[in-house]
């Protein structure tokens, strides 16, 4: 099973350097080197066997990012045996397997160490078979 997972990230460099120790000029860097790096590491999917590969991190157009503000956009190409992703995240054999992969790997990036405790926010979208699913996550969404 596999999804074209397109995540776009924003958050404020002061935000973002504060809990990671960085200079605000390499936030953007630093943000997409530890969501591309991390993503194969989420324990759920890391358990069922799973691969994701950055399919591409669109350049900006100049003057895209407000002014101490970082917004990054990254997509994925998302690839997990179905019945191993079912049985990690202990759901029915017949439950809506690319939704709650698509669903749960957003959830899972924005709780990683270096974003959850900045005031990122995350937007995302993939293809579930039914119909585009659209996500956001925010501050306030956050487990505590």
């Amino acid at each position: 099973m596999k999804i074209v997972l397109s995540t776009w990230w924003t958050v404020t460099d002061a935000s973002y350097a504060e809990d990671n120790g960085v200079s605000e000029d390499l936030v953007e860097r630093d943000l997409g080197w530890y969501l591309s790096s991390s993503i194969n590491d989420v324990p759920v999917f890391d358990e069922a066997e799973g691969y994701a590969t950055v399919l591409s991190t669109p350049r900006r157009e100049d003057g895209w990012q407000l002014d101490g503000t970082v917004t990054l956009r990254i997509d994925w190409l998302v690839k997990v045996d179905r019945a191993k992703w079912l049985a990690a995240r202990g759901l029915d054999p017949r439950a809506a397997a690319r939704t709650d992969l698509g669903r749960q790997m957003v959830w899972e990036l924005y709780h990683l160490g270096s974003v959850c405790e900045t005031d990122a926010v995350v937007r995302a979208e993939f293809h579930d078979g039914r119909g585009v699913q659209r996500i956001e996550m925010r501050p306030e969404h956050r487990k505590r």
